[in-house]
């Protein structure tokens, strides 16, 4: 584990697993190529954190099921800007009270104009894929007061993923959501997708822009 000059604590790691499996009550997994590492970095009190992830391929099956779901997966996933005061500050308090202690730093946090990243998101499977991004930034310029309104209206996030037909039928089926085919469109190449975007308090939600306060008064 390193740490920074000031005493926070990155967990660098480099974790590798070849082969596991487990079953119970009827159902099996089994999980080969595993790979998850992380990579924090400090310069002029600003942390950056990546998580990178791999799996080349997972198995499940159930005794229920007439075709055992396989697939592997490859995702990135980074966190920019962070306040490095701000997270020793959270990281030295005892677990009960970080929620306190996270809106006492919060105005450190913004100030930086954090940001989250899902750089990769790419899942593939023999009944199609799916593939996206997402970034979500809170931009300090506009974060004049630590209230909902001037957060939303400081927030700005883009959203782009594209599922194939056929397992977005099959997650559909699994999770009972029929919501989430509403939410999508058709690509016409197979596939289903949701482009969004948040900025300046306007939602845009494949081509169709909504208020953000419209959503929440």
């Amino acid at each position: 584990m390193d740490k920074t000059p000031k005493g926070l604590e990155l967990d660098n790691v480099n974790l590798k697993v070849g082969q596991v499996g487990f079953s119970e009550s009827g159902s099996k997994t089994r999980l080969e190529g595993l790979a998850l590492t992380t990579v924090g970095t400090v310069q002029n009190g600003v942390i950056n954190y990546t998580l990178q992830t791999q799996i080349d391929k997972l198995v499940i099956s159930d005794k229920e099921s007439k075709e055992a779901l396989e697939l592997s997966h490859v995702g990135e996933l980074a966190f920019r800007r962070l306040d490095e005061e701000a997270l020793l500050a959270l990281q030295t308090t005892d677990h009960q009270l970080r929620l306190f202690k996270l809106m006492e730093v919060a105005p450190k946090f913004v100030a930086k104009s954090p940001e989250v990243a899902l750089n990769r998101l790419t899942v593939t499977t023999p009944k199609g894929n799916l593939q996206g991004n997402l970034n979500i930034r809170l931009d300090s310029k506009k974060a004049t007061q630590m209230e909902i309104p001037f957060l939303i209206n400081a927030l700005q996030a883009q959203l782009n993923f594209t599922i194939g037909k056929e397992l977005l039928e099959l997650v559909v089926a699994a999770l009972e959501v029929n919501f989430i085919k509403a939410l999508l469109i058709d690509a016409g190449d197979g596939n289903y997708k949701l482009v969004a975007g948040l900025k300046d308090g306007l939602l845009t939600l494949n081509g169709l822009q909504i208020p953000v306060a419209a959503l929440l008064y």
